[in-house]
């Protein structure tokens, strides 16, 4: 074949096994190796519709044809080589069937990245029974942006005092109600100062606590009877409900 080659693949078919596509040249968008066009020129859906453009499929298609749970359909692996010329691979997706039976199918797709012990799970995409998606994540979360917006969640600002400084509401589960205020920011004028938790609504109320002042600050009850945690300057607390009324748990989380 030439340097640019092009198939037309409308009714071709190839059964083979091991397919190398091979080139030396700096490959760029203007210089893909493999190109898939479609150039069909009819409407293409909206959202959930996946019709027109261009299709890349990878079918699992079992001899009996009996897909299995947690069967692997398809994956693309990013490979390379180290500085000692070893074959390495840096990252991988992959797609599993969690459940096959008619009508309850569920997939997951999972990425995986490159680490001195092998690929690790990075993120878990999953599907649900109530047609509903899960997202779930294996390693820390970093978000570098200059703001980041989410929708109903307020945060407030605090001055911890000599007496309990009443900090605000928490970011409340559907089964329960009231103050959204996901992020208390505290400050304090020195390392016996105070603030004390609202009372909950429902179990499942989680509020964060960040120390942005130089003095630690002491998260008291609502009560204001006992010392939930002292939060250094600089660290974030995270509390959550375990009932309505004066019930939370508090951890340091970094």
């Amino acid at each position: 074949m030439s340097s640019q080659t092009t198939l037309p693949l409308d009714s071709l078919q190839c059964r083979m096994n091991n397919l190398i596509l091979e080139s030396d040249v700096l490959s760029d968008n203007s210089m893909p190796m493999l190109l898939l066009k479609n150039t069909n020129t009819g409407n293409i859906g909206g959202h959930g519709d996946f019709s027109g453009g261009a299709v890349l499929q990878l079918k699992s298609e079992p001899s009996d044809n009996i897909q299995t749970d947690l069967d692997n359909i398809g994956r693309i692996n990013f490979t390379g080589i180290d500085s000692a010329g070893s074959d390495t691979q840096y990252g991988m997706i992959n797609v599993v069937a969690l459940e096959t039976n008619p009508g309850d199918e569920l997939g997951r797709l999972n990425l995986w990245v490159g680490t001195p012990t092998g690929l690790q799970s990075a993120i878990n995409f999953n599907g649900n029974s109530d047609s509903t998606t899960a997202c779930e994540f294996y390693s820390d979360i970093e978000l570098r942006a200059n703001a980041v917006t989410v929708p109903n969640f307020e945060t407030n600002k605090t001055t911890a005092g000599s007496t309990s400084a009443p900090l605000g509401g928490s970011l409340t589960p559907a089964q329960g109600g009231g103050a959204n205020e996901f992020l208390n920011q505290v400050t304090s004028s020195d390392d016996t100062h105070k603030v004390k938790l609202p009372l909950a609504i429902n179990y499942g109320q989680i509020k964060f606590i960040l120390n942005t002042g130089s003095n630690s600050v002491v998260i008291r009850n609502n009560a204001d009877d006992a010392d939930k945690l002292t939060l250094a300057s600089g660290k974030i607390a995270m509390c959550i409900s375990t009932s309505s009324g004066d019930n939370w748990t508090v951890s340091l989380i970094s």
